[in-house]
């Protein structure tokens, strides 16, 4: 067991050294934008990509709690006597976890680019739905 997580360990450590070959090659060929490289305490030098664009994250949880016990609704409509009916739904769950994210990339060109997903979780059902847009503002 011991030598299994020393195993995941070194998978999972970084490898500075394909990293630097990674940005050497990658620096000369840059476009858009300049090369930075970014000094951390007790570690390699790294390198980061400066551009004009804007990211930005959301994130919303909440939880929901429905006092509905029975989804049962008689209608009635008054100006016909006699014509009312009874509707019968499904009971929704008592409690549920709603979770949204997002994020918004504004790029310099005036190209933003979005992506949402919504959630709603519980314990016998759930419902969820991403959404995905690409907006050019001149």
């Amino acid at each position: 067991m011991l030598y299994l997580l020393a195993a995941i360990a070194a998978a999972a450590a970084p490898d500075y050294a394909r990293e630097t070959r990674w940005a050497q090659e990658v620096a000369p060929q840059v476009v858009v934008g300049d090369v930075v490289w970014l000094a951390l305490p007790d570690r390699p030098r790294v390198l980061a990509l400066y551009t004009n664009a804007v990211l930005s994250l959301r994130a919303r949880l909440a939880w929901a709690h429905d006092w509905v016990s029975d989804p049962t609704l008689a209608a009635v409509f008054q100006t016909l006597p006699g014509a009312g009916f009874i509707v019968n739904g499904a009971t929704p769950a008592k409690n549920s976890a709603l979770a949204s994210a997002g994020t918004e990339l504004r790029l310099a060109n005036g190209v933003t680019l979005i992506a949402k997903f919504d959630g709603e979780f519980a314990p016998h059902s759930s419902t969820y739905a991403g959404t995905g847009a690409v907006r050019y503002t001149w």
